[in-house]
């Protein structure tokens, strides 16, 4: 299945990971051409599937996280502190295998 482009304007409500998992997501900042989030889980949190736009990642506290994308390949993914990230937009669900805190900063236009 092949993901449409999206935009964090275009990201279904239903999949937005602010509303899918506001336990583990805070806004930091948004205004009308990106949105700020920290994201915090701990090892064993399963984040239902979500959407993501165009964003960069930085990772401030490393850990394993498993995706499982639309097609249902799974990846794993485990970047270590500062690491920057950019993200094409993806629909997904996550599994974190180890405690991870990243920002991420979603493009909107």
């Amino acid at each position: 299945m092949t993901t449409p482009t999206l935009s964090a304007e275009t990201v279904p409500a239903d999949l937005d990971l602010v509303l899918v998992a506001p336990e583990h997501t805070t806004v930091l900042a948004e205004n009308d051409r990106v949105r700020v989030l920290k994201f915090t889980a701990k090892a064993g949190d399963r984040i239902p599937r979500h959407a993501h736009p165009s964003m960069v990642v930085y990772v401030l506290k490393k850990g394993l996280r498993r995706f499982t994308n639309e097609d249902g390949k799974t990846v794993d993914s485990d970047p270590q502190v500062g690491d920057v990230i950019l993200r094409d937009p993806i629909v997904h669900t996550e599994e974190v295998m180890e405690d991870f805190e990243a920002i991420l900063v979603e493009i909107k236009k």
